[in-house]
């Protein structure tokens, strides 16, 4: 899968890569950013240039607007989301999410983060059948 990077988040890799209650993903906020816009996933890539997304491994953050210049990490563990500062020299502000999952994920190199950002969605209408078209849909169809 190949798509443009995102510009509002920068991702920065993969810390303490295997190991349990300690691996998580960095990400970096370039500018004030509403988290809710991304997703987060699991993928692999043998070259860096592309990366094919694994299925089932999606993380949907909460409705949270980050500040420029602040640290997002996301720990693959459980754990409790909170929002603290960095220690010193920077003493930046870092969003704290777990995925939960059950055990780490990215002991080899070529297993890597990947971050969506969603730009459109669509769903059905709850009274729509699943198997009907739309009645604007069916207009359109010509006569037999």
């Amino acid at each position: 899968m190949f798509l443009p990077p995102t510009s509002e988040l920068s991702l920065r890799g993969v810390a303490d890569r295997g190991i349990p209650n300690r691996e998580r993903i960095l990400i970096y906020s370039l500018s004030v950013t509403d988290l809710q816009n991304f997703i987060l996933g699991i993928g692999y890539t043998a070259d860096d240039r592309l990366v094919t997304p694994f299925r089932g491994y999606v993380y949907y953050f909460d409705d949270m607007v980050v500040p420029a210049q602040s640290w997002i990490v996301v720990y693959t563990g459980s754990g409790q989301t909170q929002v603290s500062k960095l220690p010193p020299p920077g003493n930046d502000i870092a969003f704290i999410y777990h995925w939960g999952l059950p055990s780490v994920v990215f002991q080899q190199m070529e297993v890597v983060p990947i971050l969506f950002r969603v730009s459109e969605m669509n769903f059905p209408s709850r009274e729509q059948p699943a198997l009907t078209e739309p009645s604007h849909a069916r207009s359109a169809l010509p006569k037999p």
